[in-house]
């Protein structure tokens, strides 16, 4: 590669390099988000439902814990929904330059490693989101349940 071409993809590893490691990054921020919320959450709905233990709960304690697990829940599922919006972008980014760097070859349009990921991920009936929101709304309806019944 001559010297010209060199100073002009230059600029294009950077922003790849980095927009590549905001995608990692944000994968890693909203798993390991889920991986202490999601417990946390449900930990909640489960100990507003134990009656064996000395751990009881009245009806005021359980709204609290109610509050609590669909707040945290929710606030996984918000977090989740701003940081997927700002990959979207990276992602459209690091597309852009693999287009540029290996135009219209057949043999290099599978080394475009984004690009056959969005393929991937277009395909998907049910995303990240959807089975957050679903997840959700099942857990409203088991407080719900939970606070109307007085399980």
């Amino acid at each position: 590669m001559s010297s010209p071409e060199q100073s002009e993809t230059r600029p294009f590893e950077r922003v790849y390099q980095e927009a590549s490691q905001w995608v990692r990054l944000v994968n890693t921020i909203i798993w390991s988000m889920g991986t202490l919320l999601v417990p946390v959450s449900f930990g909640l709905l489960g100990v507003a439902l134990n009656k064996s233990s000395g751990l009881q709960f009245d009806l005021r304690g359980k709204i609290v814990l109610g509050v609590g697990s669909v707040f945290l829940f929710g606030f996984w599922v918000y977090a989740s929904r701003i940081y997927k919006k700002s990959v979207d972008v990276a992602r459209k980014v690091l597309i852009e330059i693999e287009e540029k760097w290996m135009p219209d070859d057949e043999e290099e349009k599978e080394l475009r490693f984004y690009q056959l990921q969005n393929e991937i991920l277009d395909k998907q009936t049910y995303g990240l989101f959807n089975s957050q929101v679903i997840t959700l709304i099942g857990l409203i309806v088991v407080w719900t349940l939970i606070l109307f019944w007085r399980l």
